[in-house]
């Protein structure tokens, strides 16, 4: 007798198993759409950290110079926009040694200073705030203020208000349209603990 073969699989008809992997695939991105949405709902609309400054109480109609006017902070950088502006917009310090001051990295060591009102809603944020209580331990050097436009989107402008020790200048930044476009504001330079030089970018009104 002659070598019996092994028994051979049944045939399996092509479009059965297209069809199968079909509906593998369609079960696979199913799942993927489920976590990412999962994902969105989860998660703020950017991912902030938390305002440090707890105490700092704030609500639709605060206007920044309220802000500014009411704090004691030697140094104080501070900007807002419209709520029907459908746009996020970032207060930016960078300091002499390179590190910035923003809503990422909301506290610098070298210098004490912090964002104490962090915008978290997004596009339906209104002030943002960055502050130092004491000038004196800042280190000497350049401390650029700047604002970003971080969703891009046309805009009715942004307030934006620097207050030292013995003076407050006001800002209005308008044409601020663009998507991460950064407009320089004022440059404040220190020296020994004080603030020696103020250069605006912008003219102050």
């Amino acid at each position: 007798m002659g070598a019996q073969m092994p028994p051979q699989p049944p045939r399996q008809d092509p479009d059965e198993v297209k069809k199968k992997k079909t509906i593998r695939w369609i079960v696979l991105v199913g799942i993927l759409d489920l976590l990412l949405l999962l994902l969105y709902l989860l998660l703020p609309s950017r991912c902030h950290g938390p305002i440090i400054d707890s105490s700092s109480e704030i609500s639709e109609t605060s206007d920044i110079s309220d802000v500014v006017d009411n704090d004691s902070g030697e140094l104080q950088f501070g900007i807002e926009w419209s709520r029907t502006d459908h746009v996020d917009i970032d207060a930016h310090c960078l300091e002499p040694s390179g590190e910035e001051i923003y809503w990422e990295n909301q506290r610098s060591e070298r210098s004490g200073g912090y964002l104490n009102i962090d915008n978290r809603e997004g596009d339906r944020g209104r002030v943002e705030h960055i502050k130092w209580s004491k000038t004196s331990n800042m280190p000497d050097g350049d401390y650029l203020f700047y604002v970003q436009n971080f969703t891009g989107g046309r805009n009715s402008g942004v307030k934006a208000v620097l207050k030292t020790k013995d003076q407050t200048y006001t800002y209005q930044i308008n044409n601020i349209n663009d998507f991460r476009q950064d407009v320089p504001v004022v440059t404040v330079t220190i020296r020994d603990g004080q603030v020696a030089n103020i250069k605006n970018h912008i003219q102050p009104s």
